[in-house]
């Protein structure tokens, strides 16, 4: 058993954003200590990214760099439109 700070923010976020003319979908999921996302842009093959949660802060799979952060209802992914529960 987590910590129920950490344990609130697990879950499905999904943001999305027009970029020169093309749609920008992107999906989140944490769960526990893990995050999985993806990106796609109009019809090319999604990118995936994964890596590791510590509170409320996303960071790469090495856990060394912080590349995002959930807050409250919403995640923040550098490179991702905002992405809502």
């Amino acid at each position: 058993m987590g910590n129920r700070v950490e344990d609130s923010i697990d879950g499905g976020y999904f943001g999305t954003q027009n970029i020169s003319g093309l749609e920008l979908v992107a999906k989140l999921t944490i769960s526990g200590s893990r995050w999985f996302a993806t990106s796609q842009l109009g019809y090319d093959s999604p990118e995936y990214q994964n890596g590791v949660v510590r509170g409320n802060d996303l960071y790469d799979d090495s856990g060394i760099i912080k590349i995002g952060y959930v807050s409250g209802n919403s995640a923040s992914i550098n490179g991702y439109p905002r992405m809502r529960k």
